[in-house]
């Protein structure tokens, strides 16, 4: 008669106590002969390892049931396998690890038929306990819906039920359908439908107490006993022993335990996709073209090759337009070599054209290979009438052949856009630059920006730069932007690079608002309202370098209002001149200034230095070393030879002032005067 022992359990205890009380009979009789214990020992090590192997056995078993649930939702999703990689431990091959079209790839362990368990514990009335079996976990298909199964013992294969007696689905069901919008000329769009609920998959467990195997179908928060004891090395898998098929190119076929199969397609070699990327594409006037790359076609696996260009919103007039008919889009099909190969020179010609402003639409190819799958590929297409802005989006090299209105606001989103003036003139209310490492040169001609609520060249973007060669720039409102106030931890760290650059009416020559920029200016002029060159008070930490340039306007023509923690800026000025007409030529705070070789100059009668909450005021002095809050002097190193300085308010006039920390008043030289 076969008994079962457990570690941990009271059976395996009770064998434990049995075999120490036999050791002791043993040896008060036998005290005279060699003792040798290797047997009793290697049995108690024996019981051990078993009880270690079941264990990894119940993990491996989850492992696989988790993963199963995996492969049934990605055959309902239509989530295809796009690659099979086997899974060696310790130079043998244990399973295999299946990745999928999306989602995480999951791990498949090979079943393999165990040895049958020992018989178990005699009854309480003399009957011999049932065999030790492990139950088998899988799936049945029932209505179009996997449901799992539970087979114990020799019984026949049972649904898994949850407490209402219901069969449980291995994935979720689908969300309800929303509701219909209200008809009338376009009915709204219902509320969403309510999201199905997530499926369990079940686990199982061997109980420390009973040795019995156990069944959860609620994640793990309670436990329903097979009736089965478990014991052997190893049970029965979720997957049967050879139970994932590879041998298909097309598919993968997994065999369950019970008997069950499950195929899954492979996703094929061949791939179609766009060879400068999925970005938005900017298209005119039926001269656009996108080249495609096709990967692992053949003149024998190739069928066809189709595109569409359909609207966004609707809007558009846009129908499903295929191959070469008409406008819309037209597809240029793809050569083959003398060996059958593909010369990759497809291509999709946009000739759909426009009379409105820019419209989005979505442009999607198919490739049909020979057994009629397709492989598609989508992006974002953006039509415009203005050719101007369609280089500028798709960062190509524009020459303007004469003097140019943009009837729209110009984005600049290509990677790398130089745009030529070629000596004319291009009018528009604002040219915006986005992205991140984009780089835009400007050359040779003058830019117009009407309108004073708008900028007139802003680089709304990070870690991107800007040159300027010979722009004349005349603007409404603030001629360069740099950065953003509203979000200047993130449009930050640009660079930008000015050469005979001209700046004429602007309310502010060049405004820093993100932090940590580079701005160089050499042999420039700027005039200016209110501010040459200055700085929005909230973002520190940039580097300007002036050069042999000239500034002068209404106010400070350099004004660096950093007033909040953070790194200094630093400015450096050299040749030319600053002057303003009402305050002093430069002022800054927080900053390690260096000063050589300039004119500077103020039309100021009286000198005052004044601070308060929304910044500080300094009236009548060449440069003025301000505090940026009250009680705290000026930080930063300061630096100045060869200045020439020509101030209205006399020769006893204060030509450096250096806030010490003294509270602001409006009073005339509050604070020290610096030689």
């Amino acid at each position: 008669m076969k008994k079962h022992f457990f570690i941990g359990s009271p059976v395996f205890a009770t064998r434990i106590v049995c075999l120490l009380l036999c050791f002791c009979a043993w040896s008060f009789f036998s005290c005279n002969d060699e003792y040798d214990d290797a047997q009793i020992r290697g049995d108690i090590r024996n019981l051990g390892d078993r009880v270690t192997t079941l264990e990894a056995w119940q993990q491996s078993v989850n492992t696989n049931i988790q993963s199963l649930q995996t492969l049934v939702a990605a055959l309902e999703n239509r989530n295809f396998i796009t690659n099979v990689v086997p899974l060696v431990e310790g130079g043998e091959e244990v399973g295999y690890t299946i990745t999928f079209q999306a989602g995480s790839p999951i791990v498949i362990r090979h079943g393999k038929k165990g040895t049958d368990g020992a018989d178990g514990t005699d009854g309480a009335d003399g009957i011999d306990g049932a065999d030790g079996k492990t139950p088998i976990i899988g799936l049945k298909e029932a209505d179009g819906v996997y449901y799992w199964t539970v087979k114990t013992g020799d019984a026949g294969v049972d649904f898994l039920t949850d407490e209402n007696g219901d069969r449980i689905p291995a994935t979720g069901p689908k969300g309800d359908k929303g509701d219909t919008g209200d008809k009338g000329d376009k009915g709204d769009t219902g509320a969403d439908g309510k999201p199905g609920a997530d499926a369990i998959a079940p686990k199982v467990r061997i109980d420390d107490t009973t040795g019995e195997w156990e069944i959860s179908t609620d994640g793990g928060a309670n436990w329903t006993s097979t009736g089965v004891r478990a014991t052997g090395d190893k049970g029965d898998a979720v997957f049967a022993e050879n139970g994932v098929d590879i041998g298909d190119p097309d598919k993968v076929v997994f065999t369950l335990a019970g008997g069950e199969r499950i195929e899954l397609p492979r996703v094929s070699a061949l791939s179609v996709g766009f060879k400068d990327g999925l970005d938005v594409f900017a298209a005119q006037t039926g001269v656009d073209t996108i080249d495609l790359d096709l990967s692992g076609l053949t003149m024998t696996n190739y069928q066809a090759l189709v595109a569409e260009l359909r609207s966004e919103d609707g809007a558009m007039d846009l129908d499903v337009l295929t191959r070469s008919e008409g406008t819309g889009v037209e597809v240029v099909k793809p050569t083959f070599d003398a060996e059958g190969r593909c010369n990759n020179d497809a291509k999709v010609v946009i000739n759909k054209r426009v009379r409105v402003k820019d419209r989005k639409a979505v442009l999607k190819v198919t490739l049909i290979d020979g057994k009629g799958r397709e492989i598609s590929v989508s992006r974002v297409v953006k039509l415009y009438y203005d050719e101007l802005a369609v280089a500028a989006q798709n960062g190509t090299e524009f020459t303007l052949q004469k003097d140019y209105i943009s009837p729209e606001p110009l984005v600049i989103a290509g990677k790398k856009f130089t745009l030529d003036l070629n000596g004319k003139t291009l009018h528009a209310a604002t040219m915006e630059i986005r992205g991140d490492k984009v780089e835009v040169t400007v050359k040779g001609g003058e830019l117009v920006f009407t309108g004073e609520q708008t900028n007139g060249l802003r680089l709304y973007a990070k870690n991107s730069a800007l040159n300027l060669q010979n722009v004349r720039i005349q603007s409404d409102n603030i001629a360069i932007a740099i950065g953003s106030h509203e979000k200047g931890a993130e449009l930050c760290n640009n660079t930008v690079t000015a050469d005979n650059l001209t700046i004429r009416g602007a309310v502010t020559g060049i405004l820093l608002e993100g932090k940590g920029h580079t701005l160089e200016v050499g042999n420039s002029t700027i005039h200016h309202r209110w501010f040459g060159i200055t700085q929005n008070g909230t973002v520190p930490g940039s580097v300007i370098k002036v050069t042999n340039t000239h500034i002068s306007g209404l106010y400070s023509g350099i004004y660096l209002s950093n007033k909040t923690d953070g790194d200094k800026n630093t400015l450096t000025v050299e040749g030319g001149s600053i002057h303003s007409e009402r305050e002093s030529a430069i002022e800054v705070k927080k900053t390690d200034i260096a000063v050589k070789n300039v004119t500077l100059s103020s039309d100021a009668e009286t000198q005052s230095y004044s601070l308060n909450g929304g910044g500080s005021n300094g009236v009548g002095y060449g440069i003025v070393l301000a505090g940026y809050k009250s009680g705290v002097a000026y930080e930063g190193t300061a630096s100045f030879e060869n200045i020439t300085y020509d101030l209205a308010a006399g020769e006893q006039a204060i030509e450096v002032l250096k806030y010490n920390g003294t509270a602001g008043v409006e009073e005339a030289n509050n604070g020290e005067k610096v030689q």
